[in-house]
């Protein structure tokens, strides 16, 4: 059976770890899997890269900036195949466009068209490890291309689709998907199960160890995701399956931006379809994150809440659609959203005011509240990040 294992930059960012991260391809071997492994770039490299284009250039990205960034994934893929074959496996390198993974062309935030596997095929029946640079694929204009921060948990989830696999394990130097980040909170709780809609907007909302888009690819293709570490011989694992079905009213995780942009934006004409056409901006946004949530009244007002970054990539385009719309908006930054993904809908109404109600009473302001779907998200000033965080997982998750 095929096995789809994805390494993320920590579990290779050293000799000690990525001989840990060789161990996990032969139990899978030993176990009669035929392992299909995609790399992240090494901790720590990708920044560096951004941080190479930015010293050259302003602008915005480009094909340029994708060639740059696709080399991280690059060095990882040849690093572990090379070390397979020292440890006398067979194995062998792929970079995106030798499959090819073929994407659109929103440069730094490529959307996946299409996955080839005739090669990956062939290097399975000759007893190799194709060992296959996330992150990267090449556009329909022919130019290396990058899926976006995250992006090689959507090409492991792509690849898992394309061979039909029906489980993709990844592996993070985390043991499975918590409640609250780490490294914000003290005393986060695991979540052993979840649904596919649940991790998406756990995702969705701040949590960073999955992708969004990785998500929505296994919900597609009815493909489990284990997430587990790569630190551990026997790691505990958070299971996302179609099957995870939580019913009980409950707060599942609780999650933040810390840099967030709140966009608000009112039509001065009734029944105008001009709100409609703006939404378009955002489209290429909500390819590489799905950090925006819209909150529509009467078809005349917008709240548009999404993560710094992504503002950055459209700010000129709203302004300038506003401007020659005569529409008023307002661009609030220096904020942070803390959002609560709840079990159901009704959980969203039960726990509301609860939620506002406790931070206030904690001294934090909560100047807007936008709820969509499972997720209740509250805007407050960001030097309260970490204390809403934390009274808010106290509240309802580390009850007592």
């Amino acid at each position: 059976m095929i096995l789809v294992q994805k390494f993320g930059g920590t579990s290779i960012g050293s000799i000690k770890s990525l001989a840990r991260v060789l161990k996990f391809i032969e139990r899978a071997i030993a176990a009669g899997h035929k392992p299909v492994v995609v790399v992240s770039a090494m901790s720590g490299v990708t920044d560096s890269l951004v941080n190479t284009f930015y010293s050259i250039s302003r602008s915005r990205p480009c094909p340029e900036y994708d060639s740059i960034l696709s080399t991280g994934e690059q060095i990882s893929s040849a690093i572990v195949a090379l070390s397979l074959q020292a440890r006398g496996i067979k194995a062998r390198s792929f970079l995106g466009w030798q499959l090819p993974i073929v994407t659109s062309s929103n440069y730094s935030c490529a959307k996946v068209i299409s996955v080839g596997i005739e090669a990956i095929e062939q290097s399975i029946l000759q007893n190799e490890v194709p060992v296959i640079s996330g992150f990267q694929g090449i556009s329909n204009e022919n130019r290396i291309s990058t899926l976006g921060r995250g992006g090689s948990d959507t090409s492991a989830l792509a690849i898992s689709a394309a061979l039909k696999a029906n489980v993709c394990n990844i592996y993070t130097d985390v043991s499975g998907i918590f409640s609250a980040d780490p490294n914000k909170v003290s005393n986060p709780v695991r979540i052993d199960k979840l649904s596919y809609r649940q991790a998406l907007l756990m995702a969705s909302s701040g949590a960073k160890v999955l992708h969004p888009r990785a998500i929505e690819i296994a919900m597609n293709h009815d493909i489990e995701i284990n997430v587990l570490s790569s630190f551990e011989d026997n790691s505990p694992m958070s299971i996302i399956n179609k099957n995870n079905i939580i019913e009980k009213d409950s707060v599942l995780s609780i999650n933040s931006i810390k840099d967030a942009v709140l966009i608000k934006i009112q039509d001065t004409e009734s029944y105008s379809s001009k709100l409609n056409a703006l939404t378009d901006i955002f489209k290429n946004v909500n390819t590489q994150s799905l950090h925006i949530y819209f909150d529509v009244k009467g078809n005349r007002s917008l709240s548009i809440l999404l993560g710094k970054d992504n503002y950055r990539q459209i700010a000129e385009q709203v302004e300038e659609f506003c401007e020659k719309n005569t529409m008023i908006f307002v661009i609030c930054e220096n904020i942070s959203s803390v959002t609560l993904t709840c079990s159901s809908l009704s959980s969203i109404t039960l726990f509301a005011s609860e939620a506002i109600g406790h931070l206030t009473d904690s001294g934090i302001e909560v100047t807007d509240v936008i709820s969509s779907d499972l997720n209740l998200s509250l805007i407050i000033n960001k030097v309260d990040e970490l204390t809403a965080i934390n009274k808010l997982h106290d509240k309802f998750i580390n009850v007592a």
